[in-house]
């Protein structure tokens, strides 16, 4: 015999077993209080990254364009050439000889613009530089024109600071090329890496330095520049690595989201592990808590702890990286870029059998043929000024995002330590030594 059971109905439910909290109580429930804690305070966090600390990465999370274009630090090197150049003007001394042979030559090709940057260039290029820097270093600036006197800088007196300015040094069968390609924009890539190609082989033949560099003539260059750089490269010689170029400005901008480089892929374990971390001594110090507050508190305190981690992955790869020689087999653009004698006639070869191209890109697939290290000294030691670059891009496109923040007087006062440590590095035989 089956045994009826009895459901009770809703009106014998003992209502008197359900004890609702009060609103009042909710709202002041450790629960709901870490919640809106950990809600302001995060959000805090992003508006204080986004404004004030990780606003300049072009690929972060946080980046604000308002006015990530605006001369900072560049301003103030400005300043600086200003004030050199028009002690320089005044200066009748020779260009400075190379007691133990130039360690760089740099070359640099300049053009008529409509705004005139070679002055910055030139004064920042040279501006605070020790004896020493100076030393190591030839510079042969060429007004890379059919016509150089057309350029508003072509007697200036500052002009005594480089080693050679002048025109091409051409038959003029190839003069007569050259004014074809300068007649009609459409030739711009064919006489871009000519010009490039000529700046190579000039330094190449007419010096001796084991290093040759090329800038353009859109450029500021960093306090401390050439310190650096000569020390980037000893660092290199002792790696005994075939490299390419060494790299002294590179744009954030066109740095795309690799695993090996952005700072969700290859650092989400510090990430995780700094949340953690930080979760696990704010759980120790509820362990002088009552158990009531214990138990109320861990699982809340656990969840904001994950909240606090999750915050780092956004955070822009260029913001966490170090400082000094890095390898960077991809980046843009030939704004300065340093060659080991022992590459350049193979690249000069590489470029003018293609004839025509965009510099920069030619350069790398090269490198990525014969599968050579490249290298760049971070951070970037030169920012582009020019409101178009060479290749035609736009500042927009090939800025320098981190060298508008650079501290004038910290990068001083890193010079001045790195010049009285004593090390100037100079060729000798096939290679560097230190000689002071």
């Amino acid at each position: 015999m089956v045994k009826r059971v009895r459901i009770p109905t809703l009106e014998r439910l003992d209502t008197s077993r359900f004890k609702l909290a009060s609103f009042r109580n909710i709202l002041l429930s450790p629960a709901v209080l870490i919640l809106v804690a950990t809600y302001f305070s995060y959000q805090g966090a992003l508006w204080y990254f986004r404004n004030h600390i990780f606003w300049r990465e072009p690929h972060g999370e946080f980046f604000n364009d308002e006015h990530v274009y605006d001369l900072g630090y560049s301003r103030e090197r400005q300043r600086d050439a200003a004030d050199f150049l028009a002690q320089a003007a005044n200066d009748s001394a020779s260009s400075p000889t190379h007691a133990y042979g130039p360690l760089l030559c740099a070359g640099i090709a300049t053009v008529k613009r409509r705004t005139d940057y070679l002055n910055g260039t030139i004064g920042t290029m040279f501006a605070t530089l020790t004896p020493e820097e100076r030393g190591a270093m030839e510079v042969r600036l060429t007004f890379v024109s059919a016509h150089p006197e057309d350029h508003p800088d072509w007697d200036q007196g500052w002009l005594n600071l480089v080693d050679f300015h002048g025109g091409y040094n051409v038959t003029e069968t190839e003069m007569e090329q050259l004014r074809t390609w300068e007649a009609d924009d459409k030739w711009i890539q064919w006489k871009g890496v000519w010009d490039y190609t000529y700046l190579l082989l000039d330094c190449y033949e007419r010096s001796n330095a084991p290093y040759i560099a090329v800038f353009e003539d859109d450029i500021i260059f960093a306090e401390g520049w050439m310190s650096k750089t000569l020390k980037a490269l000893a660092e290199l010689r002792e790696m005994s690595i075939e490299w390419l170029y060494l790299r002294l400005f590179y744009t954030e901008t066109f740095h795309v989201f690799w695993k090996k480089r952005d700072f969700f892929h290859h650092y989400r374990g510090v990430a995780h592990g700094t949340g953690a971390g930080a979760t696990a001594f704010m759980l120790l110090l509820l362990r002088g808590c009552s158990r009531t507050v214990q138990r109320r508190i861990y699982n809340d305190a656990s969840t904001t702890g994950r909240c606090w981690s999750s915050l780092a992955l956004p955070v822009p790869k260029h913001s966490l990286k170090g400082t000094g020689l890095t390898r960077m087999d991809a980046a843009c653009c030939t704004q300065a870029l340093v060659f080991p004698r022992s590459q350049v006639l193979d690249v000069i070869d590489y470029l003018l059998e293609r004839e025509r191209g965009q510099t920069d890109l030619m350069i790398e697939k090269y490198a990525d043929e014969l599968g050579i290290a490249r290298f760049a000294v971070e951070p970037q030691q030169v920012q582009h000024v020019g409101v178009k670059s060479s290749r035609g891009g736009s500042k927009k496109t090939v800025w320098a995002h981190l060298f508008e923040t650079y501290n004038g007087e910290a990068l001083r006062e890193e010079h001045v330590r790195m010049a009285k440590g004593g090390r100037t590095w100079r060729p000798q035989d096939d290679g560097l030594s230190d000689v002071l």
